[in-house]
């Protein structure tokens, strides 16, 4: 029903959830919990360690990489006050590639599959160790294929405190910004820890009123441009507000882009930059960033090429000298970074990384976005040096390295104060094993995920140019050690086209198989 507009009460609005500020405060984070709630559903929705759950997987959502397969199999484990990142799972249940009894799914039909426990007894959490959260993935008998968020991340879930507070939850949408087709229904479903006035309101119209502790409404969109729903509940003196974001697609622009622009991101003056995508077969693509408060946006969706392969966007009112975040936002739901960024940040792997061997590091925007990040600085084209002479190709004496193993602190500056050894040894040529930004941080390299993006984990491209320089001033050479075509799924030329029921790149994709 509609209803008038609820009165002005105190209001602490809640951008995170209790489990992503607390994460934040012990030095990493995860994605807003809206981003993964329909993969997984819980209940009870404030799950606390000494309770029974049941834990619900939709097998369709995510990476859907386990649609149609039965059975399904949990990979379970908890992240904990002693788990020092996302990735560093406590008490973890389930033996990898067998058919673990204990951790065997019931199926439900439709896609669905679930288990239940005591989150206690389950995992055997010891007295005095507090839990922050249940961490999963999913899986077929053998482990060949995985159900995972649709980032290809892990998939989290809260647990609260014995003495929960009054807290709310969005559990549907999945996203905090969608794109959506006028006439289309968009499920919305908030919770909270207790009972309370719960309204919905999209823009300044109020949609429905219910009081409780769930909320649910079928919204059926009509009116174009930019929208901000918000899930407003209200206790006593205290108001929760948990927002996201929708825009309706009334037409796509089809439009050629100006004559030689070159794809990825360029620098057209001190405010203003270009933006262009290569991606056949898609129905529209947004470009999401600091520039969009992260929003997909009417003004911020991206052209079309009359041929259908390309999309872009001339971006303006931008501030010479300030760092930027964008991703490309494909079909309102599959989030990328720029194939041809020069810097990508990521939500996992930069936790890894220190600031001794990357100092200044730019920051994942936590809370705002899920998947690899695409980083730059609006500055002045750079202007390349002439190279020095280098040594003949039949003179060459080439030491191959990997930048992880051969010196402990895996940093160009380190390698930078080593080329004294190297040079004692006659050497006259350093050959770098893959740099460019791979699969997770301990690797040879050899599954690159941006081609063109130096992987963090060695050091700046500052660090980068400096040994390069350093060794050009010795007469030495630098050789760079490449792979193209081993791109795995956390490439964006992979996720574009991906058969997530083979897990594999689909048969359209333009550039793999």
């Amino acid at each position: 029903m509609l209803i008038s507009k609820p009165p002005i009460m105190r209001t602490l609005y809640k951008p995170f959830t209790r489990f992503g500020l607390l994460l934040f405060l012990l030095g990493f984070t995860l994605p807003y919990i809206s981003l993964q709630a329909q993969v997984v559903e819980v209940t009870p929705v404030f799950p606390k360690v000494s309770d029974n759950v049941t834990i619900t997987f939709n097998a369709t959502e995510g990476n859907g990489a386990l649609t149609g397969i039965s059975p399904v199999y949990a990979h379970a484990g908890l992240i904990t006050s002693e788990s020092q990142n996302p990735s560093d799972w406590k008490h973890v249940q389930g033996n990898w590639g067998t058919p673990d009894p204990k951790v065997l799914m019931t199926s439900l039909g439709n896609n669905r599959h679930s288990i239940s426990y005591n989150i206690k007894d389950f995992y055997g959490v010891n007295d005095g160790e507090t839990v922050e959260s249940l961490a999963f993935v999913f899986r077929n008998a053998n482990g060949s294929v995985v159900g995972r968020a649709a980032d290809g991340s892990d998939i989290f879930y809260p647990v609260y405190p014995d003495d929960v507070a009054f807290q709310s939850v969005l559990l549907s949408p999945e996203s905090p910004s969608l794109a959506l087709f006028q006439n289309e229904v968009l499920y919305i479903k908030g919770a909270t820890s207790q009972d309370a006035d719960l309204y919905l309101r999209d823009n300044q119209n109020y949609l429905y009123h219910t009081y409780g502790n769930l909320i649910e409404f079928n919204l059926t969109v009509h009116e174009p441009g930019n929208h901000e729903v918000c899930f407003i509940a209200i206790r006593g003196t205290d108001t929760l507000t948990q927002c996201f974001n929708y825009t309706v697609i009334v037409n796509v622009q089809q439009e050629d882009p100006p004559a030689g622009r070159e794809y990825g991101l360029t620098v057209l003056n001190d405010s203003t930059t270009y933006f262009q995508l290569y991606a056949p077969n898609k129905a529209f693509v947004h470009l999401i960033g600091d520039m969009s408060n992260w929003n997909l946006r009417e003004d911020f969706q991206m052209k079309k090429s009359l041929d259908g392969t390309t999309w872009w966007i001339e971006v303006t009112g931008l501030d010479k000298g300030s760092p930027y975040n964008y991703q490309y936002v494909v079909d309102g739901t599959l989030r990328i970074g720029d194939p041809y960024s020069t810097l990508i940040l990521d939500p996992f792997d930069d936790s890894s990384i220190s600031s001794e061997t990357y100092p200044d590091m730019p920051q994942y925007p936590y809370g705002k976005t899920t998947g690899q990040v695409t980083s730059f600085v609006l500055g002045p084209v750079e202007t390349i040096p002439p190279l020095s002479p280098k040594p003949e190709k039949k003179d060459l004496v080439i030491y191959e390295l990997l930048m992880r193993d051969f010196i402990a602190a895996h940093a160009y500056q380190t390698l930078e104060d080593t080329l004294d050894y190297l040079q004692r040894l006659g050497v006259n040529a350093v050959e770098l094993m893959p740099v460019q930004e791979f699969e997770g941080n301990q690797g040879w390299g050899y599954n690159p995920s941006y081609h063109m993006a130096l992987d963090k984990y060695y050091g700046s491209d500052d660090a980068f140019r400096a040994v390069i320089e350093a060794c050009h001033a010795r007469g030495m050479a630098v050789i760079l050690d490449v792979v193209y075509n081993h791109a795995f799924s956390q490439s964006p030329l992979a996720r574009l086209y991906w058969d997530g029921a083979n897990n594999r790149p689909s048969a359209e994709n333009p550039w793999l198989n």
